[in-house]
């Protein structure tokens, strides 16, 4: 497909930060959708395919000067992947999950991190507020600090 781009390569580095716009919704994927793009994985994994399309994410450079994307299509994608990686980073520390053969620390600072912005929060995705409080507080791996829901209750 024309202008497609490897998911793992579009994650990796260390200087951008993925902005999701003020006035995108929240985070609102449900189990069925993240069961989804899951069986996904698990299907590239077990058949060992080269390629896959999940979806168009659309973005644009948030300034000239800066890597940063504003992702305009695609959050709810984008985020799940996110909750995936950081999931599985979680798992590795908590014992539930082996690592594979990379330098775990190298590969979480550049697909979670932008860790070479000088600014206060590095961490990758940068979602809209509201749901930034729940999302910061999975980096903790502590389940006393997670917030259950975002939902507005107004």
């Amino acid at each position: 497909m024309k202008g497609s781009v490897n998911i793992s390569d579009y994650f990796y580095g260390a200087k951008t930060q993925f902005i999701i716009p003020l006035y995108q919704r929240k985070y609102a994927w449900q189990k069925k959708h993240c069961v989804r793009l899951f069986e996904d994985l698990i299907k590239i994994h077990k058949e060992e395919l080269q390629s896959h399309f999940f979806g168009s994410i659309v973005a644009t450079k948030a300034s000239e000067v800066e890597d940063d994307l504003l992702i305009i299509d695609g959050q709810q994608r984008i985020t799940t992947l996110s909750l995936l990686i950081l999931a599985a980073f979680n798992a590795v520390a908590n014992g539930d999950m082996q690592p594979g053969n990379e330098d775990i620390e190298e590969v979480r600072k550049n697909y979670l991190y932008a860790i070479r912005k000088r600014i206060d929060r590095q961490i990758k995705l940068r979602p809209i507020e509201g749901d930034i409080e729940a999302y910061d507080a999975l980096f903790t791996n502590n389940s006393d600090d997670f917030i259950k829901n975002t939902v507005d209750t107004n």
